[in-house]
């Protein structure tokens, strides 16, 4: 389930950690949209969330949790020679 946390993670932009506990490997089809709703109004797909608990019983559940990121501070460009 890593691997689906991390696709939902690129898919909306967000950090998403597996706290299923499931391993293994599943195999399923996810039906969404990212697009809001057509020009009438409808929704052709439910979102991302959506389809995630309809299809999966998966549930995002945002939360403050710590997570580890890399600082860079500073940089410098080394000229080469061509």
């Amino acid at each position: 389930m890593k691997e689906m946390a991390d696709f939902v993670a690129r898919m909306l932009g967000e950090v998403v950690i597996d706290k299923t506990g499931l391993d293994g490997v599943y195999t399923f089809e996810l039906h969404w949209s990212n697009e809001d709703k057509t020009s009438d109004g409808v929704a052709t797909s439910p979102s991302l969330p959506t389809a995630l608990q309809e299809t999966l019983g998966l549930r995002l559940q945002p939360q403050k949790v710590p997570v580890e990121f890399l600082v860079v501070d500073h940089a410098e460009r080394v000229p080469t020679e061509n």
